[in-house]
């Protein structure tokens, strides 16, 4: 009766061991780090290169997302446990648009131990927080086209606004996830994030603005 309590109570340890977040085991003197990319919010595309590096910043494996059974912006790294890793901080990167992604001081990171198995996501930020007005709205920028531009900022519970030619204008960045007023001197149509809005001259037309920050006039 004893042995069989015993064997009771090893296997519910082994249980509740595998049952905790991020320090499952592994197999085979294998650590593995695993998780998915997103930019901007949405999933990365399939294929897009992981790297994993040492504090010194020498690469310990290279990935791609979207292995055999793994969703499109999923990675996987199988990393061999030695002496020589354990309790080292490890850093986990993607390569968008060719480069390397969070910056080293703020990519998410693991300690490492040998044989568990670690859920690390990785979050690239590729646009903009803001863009200065003159590279957001373009041809914007003219006082032949342009009556006046509006934004209200919530942080701040502020109208501010831009006039072409005008000095001193308020409005100065285009912010991501904001609202812009148009108020056209003729009629024409805007395309942001491959959305266009009709804009009729005289008339204040709200113009969304999401993670694309630049506006394509028609």
């Amino acid at each position: 009766m004893r042995f069989q309590i015993i064997r009771i109570v090893v296997g519910a340890l082994l249980l509740a061991s595998l049952a905790l977040p991020g320090v499952a085991m592994a197999q085979g003197g294998v650590t593995v780090v695993t998780g998915f990319v997103t930019v901007d919010g949405q999933p990365a595309p399939l294929g897009t290169p992981v790297i994993i590096t040492s504090p010194n910043g020498a690469a310990l494996g290279a990935a791609v997302t979207g292995g055999v059974g793994f969703a499109a912006n999923q990675y996987r790294f199988d990393l061999q446990a030695t002496a020589g890793l354990e309790g080292r901080l490890l850093r986990v990167q993607a390569v968008i648009s060719g480069v390397v992604q969070p910056a080293s001081e703020s990519a998410p990171s693991i300690t490492f131990v040998s044989n568990r198995v670690f859920n690390l996501n990785v979050a690239v930020v590729e646009t903009p927080a803001e863009l200065p007005i003159a590279a957001a709205i373009g041809v914007l920028i003219n006082q032949d086209i342009t009556e006046v531009i509006t934004s209200f900022d919530y942080s701040t519970a502020r109208y501010y606004s831009y006039v072409p030619g005008l000095p001193g204008n308020t409005l100065s960045v285009v912010r991501r996830n904001s609202v812009l007023t148009l108020t056209l001197k003729r009629d024409g149509a805007v395309t942001v994030a491959g959305v266009t809005y009709p804009v009729r001259a005289g008339t204040p037309t709200p113009i969304p603005i999401g993670s694309t920050l630049t506006i394509v006039v028609q």
